[in-house]
């Protein structure tokens, strides 16, 4: 006769991944619900691989197995203890179909339902047919920022694919380095950092759907129609805006930074290091663009190679730097595009022999545009 109980070991096991599952998961299902501080991984120190394998999603899986484990268990102790081979198959079966009315889900978590493409993305090839290339589209509202998890973002994705444009909007379990900013950046619109973001990715079509808060619609609308830059068609109650970034004013942009390192001081001076590879989006007068770069380095560590890159492929300077150094560059040879003015410092890096054990490039004082409308211009810091 078969056993009618199972051994321990095995309800051991499926409990210790149930709890192991939970606390490995810990931001993805249950921090949505359950508030406990719980160790969450992908935002430790030096494991930010685990979030481009999308860790907590993956060790969810375990909680899966300890459960399954402890369902067959179950299975297995209820078919000992009925009295026949045809009881135990019927009470499995009605075990099997209470666990599927259970956990089979009865609706997806996609809106609207039942599903169909929005009235905007069905506009969007009508508006771009006379367009060779994909435009760039950016959709509004951002559901990060108004639920805890954004499956609207999803949809989206599934609209683009009537007229495959390239969409700024996203969803994952996981989420690449800066992609976070930028959607905080756009969320931000009409502030001038949202603006500076349309210009940075080259966005063509800004749609912003009803299911943006009432207000938020109302401002984006009235913001976008009195632009210059921007060509407001109506949906119904929805906004298809179409942007000319290059007509954008350089006052709206900003400058923006990536690749530098906080802020700190040394011989009386501010200044920041950059990571080896530092950009900078400074915004131009299109009718009167800077005549000079100048840049200022505070030190290097050690002597460095450095590359100074203007407008993408305009190399200023290409030699080796060392301690303290500084150099001003014409800029008639390059050619400058309104609204901004892209600017690279390449680098090589090293590691302090010390406890800092950040990799460093070089210490930037001062970015300098100068000429024109830029007179004396700070860039940075």
């Amino acid at each position: 006769a078969p056993p009618r109980t199972v051994d321990t070991r095995w309800i051991a096991t499926g409990i210790c991944l149930v709890i192991v599952g939970f606390v490995l998961a810990k931001g993805f299902v249950s921090s949505q619900q359950v508030r406990l501080p719980l160790l969450h991984l992908s935002e430790a120190p030096g494991l930010d691989f685990l979030k481009g394998l999308r860790a907590t999603q993956r060790f969810s899986l375990l909680l899966y197995f300890g459960i399954m484990i402890l369902s067959g268990a179950g299975a297995a102790t209820l078919a000992a203890r009925c009295r026949s081979a045809r009881s135990a198959w019927i009470a499995i079966s009605l075990a099997c179909l209470v666990f599927l009315a259970e956990v089979y889900p009865i609706r997806l978590p996609f809106e609207p339902r039942p599903y169909e493409i929005s009235r905007l993305d069905v506009a969007i090839p009508q508006l771009w047919r006379d367009e060779t290339r994909a435009p760039v589209v950016v959709h509004l509202p951002i559901h990060y920022f108004l639920r805890a998890y954004a499956t609207p973002e999803a949809v989206y994705m599934l609209d683009s694919t009537h007229h495959w444009a390239r969409v700024v909007n996203g969803f994952s379990g996981a989420s690449p380095r800066g992609f976070r900013q930028t959607m905080e950046a756009l969320n931000a619109l009409p502030e001038s950092r949202g603006v500076a973001a349309l210009v940075e990715l080259g966005v063509d079509l800004v749609a912003i759907h009803r299911s943006a808060p009432a207000a938020s619609r109302r401002s984006l609308a009235a913001f976008f129609e009195e632009a210059p830059w921007a060509t407001v068609y109506h949906v119904g109650d929805e906004h298809l805006v179409r942007i000319d970034p290059t007509s954008i004013p350089a006052k709206l942009v900003g400058v923006t930074a990536a690749g530098f390192r906080g802020t700190e001081r040394a011989a009386g001076r501010a200044f920041r290091w950059t990571t080896g590879a530092a950009r900078l989006s400074v915004p131009i007068d299109p009718l009167a663009p800077p005549s000079e770069l100048a840049v200022d380095v505070l030190m290097t560590g050690r002597p460095k190679r450095l590359r100074i890159i203007v407008a993408g492929d305009c190399v200023l300077f290409d030699d080796t730097i060392r301690n303290r150094w500084s150099g001003t560059f014409a800029l008639d040879t390059c050619r400058l595009t309104a609204p901004t003015l892209e600017v690279e410092l390449l680098s090589d890096t090293h590691v302090p022999n010390t406890s800092d054990n950040r990799t460093l490039g070089i210490g930037v004082a001062a970015v300098e545009l100068r000429g024109g409308g830029q007179d004396a211009a700070l860039a940075f810091p």
